[in-house]
């Protein structure tokens, strides 16, 4: 059985954030945050409308050529919204 390997951590993660109707890009870096044994990354961002926001990473890394991106949609909705939208009959 071959050894386990274990992931290098990012030398630096930032992120974009755009909403959809919205051409205002939010750029900011990713902290670093050491949990036990792990590595994780994060930071604070405001959401203040309901809809789709496009989120971007760049991951780059020691070993690495060329940074690693990633792009993920997040369905942001208020908790009024939530809560009015599961009362719904169909």
């Amino acid at each position: 059985m071959a050894p386990q390997q274990r992931a290098t951590p990012a030398l630096r993660v930032s992120t974009c954030i755009t909403r959809q109707s919205h051409t205002n890009p939010v750029r900011k870096h990713l902290d670093v945050v050491k949990v036990g044994g792990a590595v994780t990354y994060g930071n604070d961002f405001e959401n203040p409308w309901s809809g789709i926001y496009h989120v971007d990473l760049t991951v780059i890394q020691k070993d690495r050529p060329n940074p690693t991106n990633i792009r993920f949609n997040y369905d942001h909705l208020f908790w009024a919204q939530k809560r009015r939208n599961s009362r719904r009959r169909f």
